[in-house]
Parts: structure tokens; C-alpha cells; sequence
């Protein structure tokens, strides 16, 4: 099976504004990754991905393909949510959104049981230890996922 890339639909989404402008660069890297992964890794082909100047490929089994997608795909979407916070600090008036509406992890009952940027902060603090990376913050800027020498995606 192919991956196929989906036109995403962000109007009426919770904080529609502001998913406008993170969410593309996003998307478009998820994509890339989910090409290298659905249409080579799975395949067992070589399809190498450098993220943060560390290259990851196809691993020796499926399953290990597997599990190194999932993780790369969830620290993406973890620094698209602290990209968020960054550029919701940047609004100005009406646009800016109150941090408690989209940093607290609330319970069934509504309590206050966690702060979501400090779980996305911890979580790419563990993935650059694992691999090595930098101790400092992920810019956005320095995302890549190169797919071949002609074609890379910077954010």
C-alpha cells in the first residue's frame, strides 16, 4: 500500500487561526516521513530520513521500521506543539489564545492533572538523549527529512 497524500481541511478546527500556520509545515514533514515508511521501510527498502543531522533508515525488521516511525511521527507532532505555544506567545490581542486552553491535560472530572507542553518538552528531551541529539531546543528550522539527495523538506 502507497501512502497517499490527504488535502487537509483546517477550517472550523479548534484554534483554526494559528493550526493555519504551524499545522502546514507540519503535515507536509509527516507526509515525507510517512512516504519514507509506507512505501520503502515496510517494503524493507532503503529510504534514509535525516532528522536533526541523524540519519535513521529501514531497520532489520518490520517491527523495528515500525516502532522508529511511530517515534520520529511522535516527536514531530510533540515540537509542533511546543511550536505552538512559541507562536501563540507572538499574537497579539484577539488572536492570542489563553495558555490554559490548549496546555492543561484535564481529567474526566476536569481536574488540572498535567501541563501538555512540559510532557511534549520531556518527551523530545528523552528522543534526543536515545539518539544522541544536541541537548539544546529543536528549532523548527533545523527539522529535516531528507528523502533523497534532490528532495528535502525543511521546516
Amino acid at each position: 500500500m502507497s501512502y497517499k497524500i490527504v488535502e487537509r481541511n483546517f477550517d472550523k478546527v479548534q484554534f483554526e487561526k494559528l493550526r493555519k500556520k504551524v499545522d502546514k509545515e507540519f503535515n507536509d514533514i509527516h507526509d515525507e516521513l510517512s512516504i519514507a515508511y509506507y512505501d520503502y521501510w515496510k517494503k524493507g527498502l532503503s529510504k534514509p530520513v535525516t532528522f536533526k543531522g541523524k540519519v535513521f533508515d529501514v531497520q532489520s525488521t518490520l517491527e523495528e521500521s515500525k516502532a522508529l516511525f511511530d517515534e520520529i511521527h511522535g516527536v514531530l507532532f510533540d515540537v509542533r506543539e511546543i511550536e505552538f505555544d512559541k507562536k501563540n506567545k507572538l499574537e497579539k490581542g484577539k488572536d492570542k489564545i489563553k495558555e490554559e486552553d490548549y496546555k492543561l491535560v484535564k481529567n474526566e472530572q476536569g481536574e488540572v492533572v498535567g501541563n501538555k507542553l512540559d510532557i511534549c518538552k520531556d518527551k523530545v528531551s528523552k528522543f534526543k538523549a536515545k539518539y544522541l541529539i544536541d541537548d539544546k531546543d529543536i528549532p523548527v528550522e533545523d527539522l529535516v527529512l531528507e528523502l533523497n539527495t534532490t528532495d528535502s523538506k525543511v521546516l
